[in-house]
C-alpha cells in the first residue's frame, strides 16, 4: 500500500498504461477519487491521505466472488449486493470487498460511492497486506459511520467468517463459523454456505 498527499505520481497500471494522479496542495477527500481514471489499483482516502492498494490476488478474488454470488441470490426489493463497495466516511472514503446497499432509489449511488446510510452490510476479506486495516481499523470506521452490519472473512489457514452487528457505537460479535451453512445478520435474511467458499491461498 502506498500513501500520497500532495504529489503528482505516474504509476504503471498494466498493459503498458500509466495513470497520473492529480497534484493537490491540500488533503485528499473522498470526492477527489472521481478524478482518478483507473480500474487497476484500488484507491481509498484516510486522514486526508490517498491510499493505493495493489490488485487483490486470485485467491482473494475467488472468495470475494463466491460471497457476492451468494448474496446476490438472496437480495430483493430495495437492497442489492455489490462488489467493491466505495463508502464515504466523512471527507475520507474506504472500499469494502463486498456489501449490500440500497438500490432504490437509484440516486443512492453518488458519482464516487455510497453514503453510510445507504449501506446495510460491509464485508472485508482479509489479505496478508491488509490484516491490521481489515481487522482493527475499518471495523471501527464503519461502526463510527453507522453501518449496521459488518462481516470479516479470514482465509488462513482456512476460510472462516465473523459476523458483527452494530450495538450503540461499536460492533458486537454475533457469530463465528468456518464450516456449514449459517444464518447471518444483514438488512435482509441471509444464509451463507461457508463450505462453498473453499480454501484460497492469498
Amino acid at each position: 500500500m502506498t500513501s500520497y498527499r500532495d504529489v503528482t505520481q505516474d504509476m504503471p497500471v498494466g498493459e503498458g498504461r500509466v495513470v497520473t494522479l492529480p497534484s493537490l496542495r491540500r488533503p485528499w477527500t473522498f470526492d477527489d477519487l472521481a478524478e482518478i481514471d483507473d480500474d487497476w489499483y484500488r484507491y481509498e482516502v484516510a486522514d486526508g491521505a490517498l491510499l493505493i492498494m495493489s490488485p487483490p490476488s486470485l485467491g482473494h478474488r475467488r472468495v470475494q466472488h463466491h460471497v457476492y454470488d451468494q448474496l446476490r441470490s438472496q437480495c430483493a426489493g430495495r437492497w442489492g449486493a455489490r462488489m467493491e463497495v466505495d463508502v464515504r466516511l466523512g471527507s475520507d472514503g474506504r472500499t469494502a470487498d463486498a456489501g449490500i446497499v440500497l438500490v432504490e432509489p437509484a440516486t443512492a449511488l453518488t458519482s464516487v460511492g455510497y453514503e453510510p446510510s445507504d449501506v446495510g452490510l460491509l464485508i472485508e476479506v482479509v489479505s496478508p497486506g491488509s490484516r491490521t486495516t481489515d481487522r482493527a481499523v475499518k471495523p471501527v470506521e464503519y461502526a463510527a459511520a453507522g453501518v449496521p452490519s459488518f462481516w470479516r472473512i479470514e482465509t488462513d489457514p482456512r476460510v472462516s467468517l465473523a459476523a458483527y452487528r452494530l450495538v450503540g457505537s461499536a460492533y458486537s460479535l454475533v457469530l463465528e463459523a468456518s464450516v456449514g451453512v449459517v444464518d447471518l445478520p444483514g438488512p435482509v435474511p441471509l444464509r451463507i454456505d461457508l463450505d462453498a467458499l473453499g480454501t484460497a491461498e492469498l
